[in-house]
């Protein structure tokens, strides 16, 4: 009997930005380098790829989500578990409605996010880890804050996504931040989008958030890893 082996290149998992909710159901389209590449579905959501490139660039497609550009360095994944997760930036469109949106203009094709106006809670410390920190915080919280994007402000702020709760006050990022935030600095949900080729963005923020165009934008600097107000 002959047996067929499949060589499984990496896994993927898309999530909402805005809401961090896993898109299980998204039926995304993927290609690279021209071609259109099929993942096998798996049931939970998991899109499962074979057959790229040691360091595949994926266009990733799913409707009312703009398109991403994934890069995979297929030796850097875990081996036994080459799961990657990519979060979508919701299109305006009446289809969301859990939302409300900000309208705003920024540096064509640039990365920009915008900070709530109140914070969410206060910070009373971060324990650096060996894959990220965990961080312990004061306040009253009524939403689940595992998968959404937070950020401290300071000087220039740093997001992060929480992605698992400890304790009832402590959750862990897999974001390394600086290595002193103060304790008792404010910790705020950060919302991002990306700019139109004429700077013109849509951002989806809370509905207290809503309406207003934002008094503090920051930009994505790539070249020196950080956010920077413009």
């Amino acid at each position: 009997m002959n047996v067929v082996t499949i060589q499984v290149n990496f896994a993927l998992l898309l999530y909402d930005d805005y809401s961090g909710a896993p898109l299980r159901d998204a039926g995304p389209f993927c290609c690279t380098g021209g071609r259109v590449v099929r993942p096998i579905r798996k049931p939970e959501g998991i899109l499962v790829f074979t057959g790229l490139p040691s360091r595949p660039e994926l266009t990733v497609e799913c409707h009312h989500y703009r398109p991403e550009t994934l890069r995979v360095d297929l030796a850097a994944l875990e081996p036994g578990n080459p799961l990657v997760h990519l979060r979508m930036k919701r299109e305006h469109k009446p289809f969301f409605r859990d939302c409300g949106w900000i309208r705003g203009k920024g540096p064509p094709g640039a990365e920009v996010m915008v900070l709530a106006r109140e914070p969410t809670l206060k910070l009373q410390s971060a324990e650096r880890e060996t894959n990220g920190t965990r961080l312990s915080m004061q306040g009253y919280v009524v939403d689940r804050l595992e998968g959404r994007r937070y950020a401290l402000a300071g000087k220039r702020p740093e997001d992060f996504i929480l992605t698992g709760k400890v304790s009832s006050s402590t959750w862990r990022t897999p974001a390394l931040l600086r290595e002193t935030p103060r304790e008792g600095e404010a910790v705020y949900r950060a919302y991002r989008a990306r700019c139109d080729n004429d700077g013109g963005f849509w951002m989806p923020v809370d509905p207290p958030d809503a309406g207003d165009t934002p008094k503090h934008l920051y930009c994505w600097n790539g070249e020196a890893s950080r956010w920077d107000s413009v």
